[in-house]
């Protein structure tokens, strides 16, 4: 059934929500079962829908891939919310690439501003399976200015953690109802770059661009992350070879609405105000196990743990008047003052930072010249 211009009609059976995706060409996974069916004609093909909105018009590609190569994707995109039937915008269907029909793609030139609907299907009825969609907005090298009360702060590559917090008051330009934080800073040279995100209170989501105030569009490669499951997706990170230029950090979350604190983290190779863990120890060789440090600030431990064998349990939080922490963050740079326990295997005498100690099997307080 068509209808110019598409209708905003529910789709024909089944649950089938619509879904918010995102603009900057990360991947939204998802799968095709018998819980939703497609609205098009012809009848018993699983489907699934998206929407995404544009604010000014733009160049959009819509990808769609069949992540177990058995499946003729189909692509459909309407115009309008909630629109899962009627007719496409001009060029707006698409059923495989001659080139690889595991995969549909609608590539469209000046896009109008609006909001757009997606329906992902497939070309035999009654498939099941996982995909994957991405949507790019082409020229990501900026976007409309964050919204009321989104400062762009600045931060060092130092290796320093930077605890913020996410509210109302800052909203994501491309996550539709999730709070976000902007930071940037500046490589005089190209280096070696860790940025990593970290809360205990919220999934955690992670963009970095190129270029100053750059809040929307596209990331650089690689420089998108959405949570590391082995730390409970409370931890994302990006490590990246960057030339010299500005970059801005997006630290949002993965689910609408949350808000808490969090530590965000930039170390660079050579960068100033702190000396890679890696080599201040490196007197101690391999009769080092780890070293930690707590961090009053964001209540957390950070820890450089050589060997794989630290240990919450290990640390003597009566002689330091701290308590446990249940997050660990990484430890990735040594400044003048810090404080720290370094645990090593057998006793040792070395010079560590121009000062010479005995390290004592187990555990040693150190501060840092």
């Amino acid at each position: 059934m068509s209808a110019t211009g598409g209708t905003t009609t529910p789709p024909v059976a089944g649950d089938c929500g619509i879904a918010d995706v995102l603009r900057d060409g990360s991947p939204k996974k998802g799968t095709w079962s018998g819980d939703c069916s497609s609205s098009k004609a012809k009848t018993g093909h699983n489907a699934r829908y998206y929407q995404f909105t544009l604010t000014e018009a733009a160049d959009v590609t819509v990808t769609l891939d069949s992540d177990e190569d058995k499946e003729e994707p189909v692509l459909y995109l309407r115009k309008g919310a909630d629109v899962t039937s009627g007719d496409t915008v001009p060029v707006g269907f698409n059923e495989g690439l001659p080139s690889d029909y595991t995969r549909a793609q609608i590539e469209l030139e000046n896009l109008a501003a609006a909001t757009y609907t997606i329906e992902a299907t497939t070309y035999s009825a009654g498939y099941e399976g996982p995909f994957t969609l991405t949507v790019s907005v082409a020229g990501g090298t900026g976007g409309p200015p964050p919204a009321d009360g989104c400062d762009i702060a600045e931060i060092a590559a130092n290796g320093s953690p930077v605890p913020g917090s996410w509210g109302d008051d800052c909203v994501s330009d491309v996550r539709t109802g999730r709070q976000a934080r902007y930071y940037q800073f500046t490589l005089t040279e190209s280096a070696e770059v860790s940025v990593v995100l970290e809360s205990q209170e919220a999934e955690t989501v992670l963009y970095l661009r190129k270029g100053a105030g750059v809040t929307s569009g596209d990331t650089v490669q690689d420089g998108f992350n959405d949570g590391e499951s082995e730390y409970n997706y409370r931890r994302a990170s990006i490590e990246q070879s960057l030339a010299a230029e500005t970059y801005t950090i997006e630290a949002t979350t993965y689910a609408a609405g949350k808000t808490g604190s969090f530590t965000l983290t930039v170390s660079g190779a050579g960068a100033t105000g702190g000396v890679p863990v890696a080599t201040t120890p490196a007197p101690l060789g391999d009769n080092l196990q780890w070293v930690a440090r707590y961090d009053n600030t964001t209540d957390m431990w950070f820890v450089y743990d050589l060997s794989g064998t630290f240990s919450l349990s290990d640390l003597p939080p009566n002689m330091t008047g701290v308590p446990y922490s249940e997050f660990i963050g990484d430890l990735t740079h040594i400044q003048s003052g810090d404080i720290t326990w370094i645990k090593v295997s057998e006793t040792q005498t070395a010079t560590l930072g121009g000062e010479t100690r005995t390290f004592h099997a187990g555990l040693t307080l150190f501060a840092w010249p």
